[in-house]
């Protein structure tokens, strides 16, 4: 008993540490000011950083409107202005930067679970890659849950800014009216959710002169001294770094006056359409014009009134301290909340009444559940570890804290039971002697079937539940059950994370991609395998590798692991000479007592439709290439200093440094080809300082190769001759397969040291390329011409010149994306462009033959 209470004392306290650092729900004095009115909104969008800050910042933190941000997408396929993270590691980035910022509103975030495969100029294509039903079938969930008074779209369904903000609009506004129509989307329903129609539906405006359009006034100032509801959103919108927020310049922030909403709809009939924002946070009394066509007992309105005063009351007090009269104040609000939900139906055969009855009761239930807060009652729901496995045995203890029992027994408020949910098949027994459990504490052990699937368990797999009383009304307090897991394998430090169930063993294997020149013989490469026991029992585990036919197998391992332990196997894998160019799949198993084990526990991005935990085959892939690479070619490379672009060089023999500043301002005569990476110049703000040094490189024989770069970056200024990147830089070829025509095919860039053939344009992934260049001057020798389906070609993409006795590269190209899939045709034109040094030193006469122009600079237009 004693160590039982020492852990529970141990659990109490990292699971305090673990709730500070966590995103909380908003404050108490803010839920208090949001009782006395209606009003939650869903803002949509389609990915992190298109929300409008100054807009949810006042809705939120000035109206006190609960706001929630509806994704689309996590912005995946976008760039990293602040890290080398790229897709599936991108969605965690946007997807922490959008929570982070949400916070700053005010708000919350959801995403829908729409894949941003990237930028894209066709709604068609986008509705190809998404699946449209099903997102359209998320968005009416999360109005059904949330029941929201107003959805506003921040695109409309006419969006010029690209194809995913467009087919946001478009779902958008095809979801609204759904979410309201019984016979759409039916299993929602018999999963407990009712149909519901918002009264409102919006759309993100600029124009103040477009009928039916009101101003949003962030210009006001804020609870903050000193700062508008702009300013806040601005600040909170900082977070967005992998998109460059983080570099706003906030002292030159000024009221944009481009604030509005623009009425699309008004959804049932007889509701007046909105005339201000004011009327998207309605006082309670309004929910008798809000539902028009129901039956409202003669004393509603005035009760309503009451219930409002009530809540204003219990904020005043609260701002006294004077926490049981608060707790008082709302207890009696919610009684009266009761009393109008009674004089409802009890059968309410319309929708529009059951929809007023269940906004009454959601508002009695914030009423109890904040007066509960004052009251000084929590619930703590704590396991002895936070990672299950079939067939296991788990102690749970539940506990309803008391902080204050005379504020509590003041408030009207008394223990009615506590509530352990598990699965179904899941057995939950008393844990205590006499089988017995006291409203305010309980022990369970908790078994899970040997049979239970990881895969399909919910996630919290446990929830507990304390039921209070307050007179004749009930409060749920409700949370998940929490435990101790390893922070990370090999590490004594823990989290506190929600109960989940996982395999007995996980493997896990990497490197996640190995580069291999096909002629590079018999190698011998380390393949390491990471193995996390998540049972309760120790044991010898047996791991090993399935490789290709024909490939040499490592011997199996054997290592034990204590309960709860990992560990890490390291393989060496011979793959023999004479391996023809492909893709091959590496597979890590597990074994113990017979049964073996062959997946990774994966955890994923949160606030979404997917299960925050998946379960993959542990895979790894090697990529056999038909490459050459010159002997010992060396390059410099600058950028982000975790870029997998290097280590992936490496594997192919490329010799490559990292330059920070110091060893960019150094000697760079050394290296065959000077890399500088996507975007480095909005980072690496050195790079501007050392440019002209750079050139000098080049003028004395170096390759420069410069991968796209942001906005900022003027090719008229930093590069050798002139060129002109457009000022909103929207030339790019979106769709990977785009077919693309060799301007130059015998140009060194294509011929040495691999000759590039319609074969290498193929396997692309997510896009050709970005910001090409519109101009330049007639030094440079375009080599390639490419084009979106039905726009004209555009020949900025890859472009190359002389300049003293070196060569210029300017490479719109996605290569930096190919490299890291392993795509092989954007491999072997990335290693041509790095040995154009040696293509000079090799060759007899190397000519860089510019375009035949009459004019100054040749013209890419963008399509009309």
């Amino acid at each position: 008993m004693k160590l039982r209470r020492s852990l529970t004392l141990l659990l109490f306290a990292a699971l305090a540490g673990a709730l500070a650092a966590r995103a909380a729900e908003p404050p108490l004095e803010e839920r208090l000011a949001r009782l006395p009115h209606w009003g939650t909104i869903v803002y949509v969008t389609a990915h992190p950083d298109d929300e409008s800050a100054a807009i949810l910042t006042y809705l939120a933190r000035g109206l006190h409107c609960r706001v929630v941000i509806l994704a689309m997408t996590r912005g995946e396929g976008g760039q990293n202005q602040d890290g080398p993270e790229l897709s599936d590691e991108m969605a965690w980035v946007r997807t922490r930067e959008l929570q982070q910022a949400a916070a700053g509103y005010g708000a919350e975030v959801r995403f829908l679970g729409a894949v941003d495969f990237g930028y894209s100029k066709s709604v068609e294509e986008t509705f190809r890659v998404w699946d449209e039903n099903k997102v359209v079938g998320e968005l009416v969930r999360q109005i059904r849950l949330l029941r929201p008074i107003a959805v506003i779209s921040h695109w409309s369904d006419q969006a010029p800014a690209g194809a995913h903000h467009q087919a946001a609009g478009i779902l958008t506004r095809r979801g609204v009216p759904l979410a309201g129509d019984p016979k759409a989307y039916p299993e929602q329903l018999a999963h407990g959710l009712a149909p519901w129609q918002p009264r409102y539906f919006l759309l993100r405006s600029y124009n103040a002169e477009e009928s039916k359009t009101f101003p949003v006034p962030v210009d006001q100032p804020s609870p903050v001294p000193g700062k508008s509801y702009e300013q806040l959103g601005w600040e909170a919108f900082r977070s967005h770094r992998s998109q460059g927020m983080h570099q706003l310049d906030l002292s030159r922030v000024r009221v944009l006056r481009l604030y509005f909403l623009r009425v699309e709809r008004v959804l049932p009939a007889g509701v007046r359409a909105p005339t201000g924002v004011a009327d998207l946070a309605p006082a309670l009394p309004a929910l008798v014009d809000l539902f028009p066509s129901t039956e409202f007992p003669a004393s509603a309105r005035e009760q309503l009134a009451q219930v409002s005063e009530l809540a204003r009351q219990a904020a005043r007090l609260l701002t006294e301290q004077n926490r049981s009269e608060a707790a008082l104040a709302l207890v009696q609000g919610a009684g009266l909340l009761n009393a109008v939900s009674r004089e409802f139906p009890p059968e309410a055969s319309d929708q529009e009444t059951s929809s007023a009855r269940a906004w009454v009761e959601a508002k009695q239930d914030e009423f109890l559940e904040a007066a509960a807060e004052l009251a000084g009652a929590r619930l703590n729901a704590l396991a002895d570890r936070a990672v299950l496995t079939p067939g296991e045995t788990v102690h749970v203890s539940l506990g309803l804290e008391i902080g204050d029992p005379v504020v509590f027994r003041a408030a009207g408020f008394e223990p009615a039971g506590l509530q352990l949910v598990a699965p179904e098949n899941w057995a939950v027994e008393p844990a205590t002697p006499s089988g017995e459990t006291s409203a305010v504490s309980a022990d369970y052990l908790v078994r899970v079937p040997t049979r239970a699937d990881p895969a399909q368990a919910p996630y919290p797999a446990l929830r507990a539940r304390a039921l209070l009383k307050a007179g004749r009304m009930t409060v749920v307090l409700e949370m998940p059950v929490r435990g101790l897991a390893p922070a990370r394998p090999d590490s004594a430090a823990v989290n506190i994370e929600p109960v989940s169930l996982a395999p007995a063993l996980t493997v896990e294997i990497g490197p996640p991609l190995r580069l291999l020149r096909a002629s590079a013989g018999e190698t011998a490469h380390e393949v390491w395998v990471r193995l996390e026991n998540h049972s309760g029992q120790p044991g010898k585990i047996s791991v090993w590798l399935e490789v290709p036919n024909n490939w040499y197998t490592p011997l199996p391992q054997a290592i034990e692991l204590a309960p709860g332990g990992s560990a890490t196997a390291r393989f060496t894998l011979t793959i023999p000479a004479g391996v023809t160019p492909a893709s091959y799949e590496l597979q890590a198993v597990a074994g113990r007592g017979g049964e073996t084990f062959r997946r990774a526990r994966r955890p994923q991005p949160e606030a979404g439709p997917e299960p925050p935990i998946a379960f993959e085959p542990a895979r790894t892939r090697v990529e056999v290439l038909d490459v050459n690479v010159p002997a010992a070619l060396r390059i410099g490379y600058v950028g982000f200093n975790n870029d997998p672009v290097p280590g992936l060089l490496a594997q192919l023999g490329v010799g490559v440094d990292m330059l920070d500043e110091r060893t960019l301002a150094a000697k760079l005569d050394a290296y065959d080809a000077i890399v500088i990476a996507d975007r480095a110049y909005d980072y690496r703000k050195d790079l501007a300082e050392q440019n002209t040094r750079l050139l000098d490189y080049v003028k004395a024989g170096g390759t420069l190769l410069v991968e796209h770069q942001g906005r900022d970056w003027d090719p008229a200024k930093l590069a050798p001759h002139p060129g002109v990147k457009p000022p909103n830089q929207n030339l790019r070829v979106t769709v990977e397969s785009a077919p693309v025509k060799m301007l130059a095919p015998d140009h060194p860039l294509l011929t040495f040291p691999n000759r590039i053939t319609d074969d290498d344009w193929k396997g692309w992934v997510q896009e050709r390329g970005l910001y090409f260049w519109e101009s330049w001057s007639p030094e440079y020798t375009p080599l390639v011409e490419m084009s979106d389906p039905g726009e004209k070609p555009l020949g900025g993409a890859l472009l190359a010149a002389r300049y003293g006795q070196g060569v210029y590269i300017y490479c719109g190209l996605a290569l930096f994306r190919q490299v890291r899939a392993g795509a092989p045709g954007g491999v072997r034109l990335y290693v041509n462009l790095l040995s154009q040094r040696r293509a000079h030193k090799e060759a007899t006469t190397i000519k860089f033959s510019p375009a035949a122009s009459a004019a100054e600079f040749r013209e890419q237009k963008p399509a009309d």
